[in-house]
C-alpha cells in the first residue's frame, strides 16, 4: 500500500522536473529570441519585455513552490518510513536551498529591472537623436 503510494509520488516528482524543463527551455527560446528581438517600435519591446519579464516570474514561482512540494513528500516519505532524523536534517538543508534561492531570484529580478532601465535610457538616448 505504502510502496503505491511512493510511486505515485515519484512520478508527480518525474513529471514535475519534466515541466521544469520544458519551462527552462522555453525561457532559454524567449531570451535568444530578445536578442534578435531589435527592430520592432520600441513600445511593443516594451510590452513584450514586460510580458516576457512577468512569465519568468511566474515560472520561477512556480518551479519554487514545486521543489517544496517535492521535499515535503520527501520528508513526509521519509518519517512514514521511520528515518526522523535525517528527515529533520534534510529539513534544515531544504530551508537553506530555499532562502538562497529566494535571494538568487531576487538578484535575477534586481539585474532584470536594472538592464531594463538601462534599455529604456538608450532607446529614450535614440529617440533624442
Amino acid at each position: 500500500m505504502v510502496r503505491r503510494g511512493d510511486r505515485k509520488e515519484e512520478e508527480e516528482e518525474e513529471e514535475e522536473e519534466e515541466e521544469e524543463e520544458e519551462e527552462e527551455e522555453e525561457e532559454e527560446e524567449e531570451e535568444e529570441e530578445e536578442v534578435f528581438f531589435v527592430y520592432s517600435q520600441s513600445t511593443t519591446r516594451r510590452r513584450r519585455r514586460r510580458r516576457r519579464r512577468r512569465r519568468r516570474r511566474r515560472r520561477r514561482r512556480r518551479r519554487r513552490r514545486r521543489r517544496r512540494r517535492r521535499r515535503k513528500r520527501r520528508r513526509r516519505r521519509r518519517r512514514r518510513r521511520g528515518d526522523e532524523e535525517e528527515a529533520g536534517e534534510e529539513e534544515e538543508e531544504e530551508e537553506e536551498e530555499e532562502e538562497q534561492e529566494e535571494q538568487e531570484d531576487g538578484e535575477q529580478e534586481e539585474e532584470e529591472k536594472k538592464q531594463e532601465q538601462e534599455r529604456q535610457e538608450e532607446e529614450e538616448k535614440q529617440e533624442r537623436e
